[in-house]
């Protein structure tokens, strides 16, 4: 009898976990605009897969920071000292630690840090000391220990602190003096900072984490459209431009474009946003004429488009995607003109041909599904070998970070089984891939505890 509920439980988790077909409205939002006097979805963030959505109470004029560990089933209100703050960028550290930026609505400044993963928040660099007075940050990253803020007007300057915050000191940057030089965005990928302008479109530009020279990596003058992100599963950097989707996998260095036509999209209207997901890229489109606001999904392996708009309501300007925030199994998203309904999607749609990857696979290699799947906290991971090769056997989150590596070494002709011990991990599916003699693939895992 116990075996039965047992597997009855494990056959509902695992439910919980098939690949959404299309886009579901999450109704436990409504808990926040309504019962919480909340009047709209100001901004979501994902740390795992826990959910963040914070928004304003206008009887209050305070903001309030909500968390979801259900996908949205359930919110929770985070512990604050004070509500009346924007939280206008979080930052993931890699772990249970998490960093904000917060405005307040009478102009006050706080950099705040939570190590339980934003259950509760203590406030650091209250004096921010050594930013001009004036100066607002509208981006805010860091790598490792050190932080660079920047402002919307490149004359403004950035700034880079590694003291979390207490003291500041000006990072060099391309601007020129003329005030066209804004910034539209600002990333990190590997151990590199990446901003772009705008109005003008300059281009994108990159500085070493222990340097202060910028160097221009892509030239986007003259193009319209341009919208930059990191993937989630590799070190990848994808422009989206007037020339097509312009991919860089060396932080830079060198680009490959993509074509609308090369990847089949037959999308209309105007792009609206991008953003990468693995080996493939979201773009939203605002209406050309009524309806006509779509999602695509387009494949950087296969060079294959799919609308996934399906699920996703037309409203006032249509399905354009405005906010979105993806965790480990899911991506979360609000649409333009309507901030009051939340989104959501499993993550295997888009990650699929990450997951399931086999390049060049000789049919005397191969890796098996790992047993027990799911697993707590121990599994077993086999994989056969025709012939003694370097093999490397690595263990990632759904978010692209590494978190174990298991076989790094060379190993003899045979059948080879490793341990995966992961008692040190949170609940979640987990991808493994194994590299050896020219042969690449990946499979995925479930941990329940």
């Amino acid at each position: 009898m116990k075996n039965s509920v047992l597997f009855l439980y494990v056959l509902l988790l695992m439910v919980s976990f098939t690949v959404q077909a299309q886009w579901t409205n999450e109704t436990g939002i409504d808990t926040l605009l309504t019962n919480q006097n909340v009047a709209a979805v100001s901004g979501i963030h994902a740390n795992g897969d826990r959910f963040f959505s914070w928004g304003l109470n206008p009887s209050t004029f305070m903001y309030e920071l909500f968390y979801t560990d259900t996908f949205g089933g359930e919110w929770r209100k985070a512990d604050s000292d004070d509500k009346t703050k924007s939280y206008a960028s979080f930052m993931n550290r890699g772990d249970e630690t998490i960093y904000n930026y917060v405005v307040s609505i009478f102009g006050a400044k706080e950099l705040r840090k939570s190590t339980d993963r934003g259950e509760s928040w203590s406030a650091l660099a209250p004096t921010f000391g050594g930013l001009p007075q004036f100066f607002s940050p509208a981006y805010v990253y860091l790598i490792d220990s050190l932080f660079v803020f920047s402002s919307l007007n490149g004359e403004d300057g950035i700034f880079k602190s590694t003291d979390e915050g207490n003291s500041w000191t000006a990072l060099s940057t391309f601007d020129d003096g003329n005030s066209d030089k804004a910034i539209g965005g600002l990333f990190a990928s590997g151990p590199y900072f990446f901003l772009r302008t705008r109005n003008e479109a300059e281009g994108l530009f990159r500085v070493h984490k222990d340097s202060s020279e910028w160097k221009s990596v892509l030239s986007l003058t003259g193009q319209d459209d341009t919208y930059l992100t990191t993937s989630l599963t590799r070190d990848r950097i994808v422009a989206v431009t007037d020339r097509g989707i312009e991919v860089s996998n060396d932080y830079g260095e060198t680009w490959t474009i993509f074509t609308m036509a090369e990847v089949g999209l037959t999308a209309t209207g105007t792009l609206a946003r991008g953003m990468a997901i693995g080996n493939s890229v979201i773009l939203s489109f605002q209406d050309s004429g009524p309806g006509t606001s779509s999602i695509w999904l387009v494949n950087l392996d296969s060079n294959t488009s799919t609308d996934i708009t399906d699920g996703m309501v037309e409203y006032d300007r249509g399905s354009e995607l405005f906010l979105m925030a993806t965790g480990e199994t899911h991506i979360f998203a609000t649409r333009m003109g309507n901030t009051t309904s939340l989104y959501k999607r499993d993550l295997g749609v888009f990650l699929t041909s990450a997951e399931e990857e086999s390049i060049e696979q000789p049919d005397q290699v191969s890796l098996m599904q790992n047993y027990p799947n799911p697993f707590n906290p121990t599994t077993n991971i086999e994989f056969v070998l025709p012939q003694a090769s370097q093999v490397s056997l690595k263990v990632y989150n759904m978010l692209g970070q590494q978190v174990a590596v298991l076989v790094n070494n060379r190993l003899g002709a045979g059948s080879q089984t490793i341990q995966f011990e992961a008692s040190n991990l949170a609940s979640g599916m987990y991808i493994y891939r194994l590299d050896a003699g020219g042969f690449t693939q990946t499979r995925k895992m479930l941990l329940l505890k």
